[in-house]
């Protein structure tokens, strides 16, 4: 689910930006054309298109090549118009004279499945105008071209997205068996062994103490008292004698 959000975000995002690029480069073409020493004095349309993305394997073709192109029953159509004021007032579509008489509000139009650019024709010196530049794209197939142009970077996002989540599950469940294993075999058969073990040594190294403290005093051969030998004198033997 999360991942499935995020690569929704990823495609509205790729969406905006791919609509903001068609219209930047068809802005470009209109003031390209909207040249005011230019004059136009009759209506123009030309139609053209791209082959777009139809399918996964379009990612792998070029446009420009003879064999192995796109459908056309499946391109992308646009169409770049010079059309007059006369013509205009003549035209049945509303956006049309929307974008003649109130050019700064319809720069840009997005309506249906349609994005026009729109850009008034001027004469030289004069404040009114005579025309409009129209560039105008069906975008109907935008979807489906920015889903099969990225569809290996969303495959390999799936799958980079899939080996972490892999990767998180099992370093919960290794973490959550260890710790299982140390309640229930490592703490009991060698924590409490340890800790047998240590109070045993403790056991003897208070025993040993108590020992050394009951034991008797040793004499010290320093003092004649404490002594066990006898001291030699002299002066006894010649007592002795002298009886």
């Amino acid at each position: 689910m999360l991942l499935f959000l995020g690569l929704l975000g990823l495609f509205e995002l790729q969406k905006g930006q791919e609509r903001s690029e068609l219209i930047t480069r068809s802005n470009m073409v209109a003031l390209f054309y909207a040249n005011p020493s230019h004059y136009y004095d009759k209506s123009y349309r030309r139609e053209f298109y791209d082959l777009g993305y139809s399918g996964p394997k379009a990612m792998f073709r070029s446009q420009f090549r003879a064999r192995d192109v796109n459908s056309t029953s499946q391109a992308n159509f646009s169409e770049f118009a010079v059309i007059l004021k006369e013509d205009i007032d003549k035209s049945t579509d509303p956006h049309q004279k929307h974008a003649f008489y109130y050019p700064q509000f319809n720069r840009i139009q997005e309506y249906q499945k349609t994005i026009a650019v729109n850009l008034p024709l001027y004469r030289e010196g004069q404040k009114t105008p005579y025309g409009l530049i129209r560039v105008e794209h069906d975008i109907r197939n935008l979807p489906r071209d920015i889903f099969y142009k990225n569809l290996l970077s969303y495959i390999l996002i799936g799958i980079f997205f899939n080996g972490l989540l892999a990767a998180l599950v099992f370093g919960f469940l290794e973490k959550r068996s260890q710790v299982v294993y140390l309640e229930r075999g490592y703490l009991k058969e060698y924590a409490l062994g340890a800790l047998k073990l240590h109070h045993k040594i403790l056991g003897q190294i208070i025993d040993d103490h108590e020992a050394d403290a009951k034991a008797p005093e040793k004499p010290d051969a320093s003092r004649p008292e404490d002594s066990a030998v006898i001291p030699f004198d002299p002066g006894a033997r010649r007592r002795d004698n002298g009886k």
